[in-house]
């Protein structure tokens, strides 16, 4: 199967589900693999996750997976109200 067939059809999907033309440019096979190694790493062990994802070693295992969360954004923002509030004046 030819690759660009599955991209086209994969992204015709998302135009149809309402994502303009540009913002499917960045949507990608090989991204997702990156979005799934991130998602599913902190909850499998890594040899379980290897097999998955048919990474070879843990090196590269690792650098999959090292993106920025979408939840991180929220758990950063719950930790500093958590610390730094008592430090803020009432209003």
């Amino acid at each position: 199967m030819e690759e660009k067939l599955f991209l086209k059809g994969l992204r015709a999907s998302l135009i149809t589900l309402g994502l303009s033309k540009i913002e499917v440019k960045k949507y990608t096979f090989h991204a997702w693999r990156h979005f799934f190694t991130t998602y599913m790493r902190p909850k499998l062990d890594d040899k379980f996750l290897q097999s998955q994802t048919g990474h070879k070693t843990i090196a590269m295992l690792s650098h999959y997976s090292d993106h920025v969360r979408s939840d991180n954004r929220e758990k950063i923002r719950e930790a500093q109200i958590e610390i730094f509030s008592s430090l803020l004046p009432l209003m």
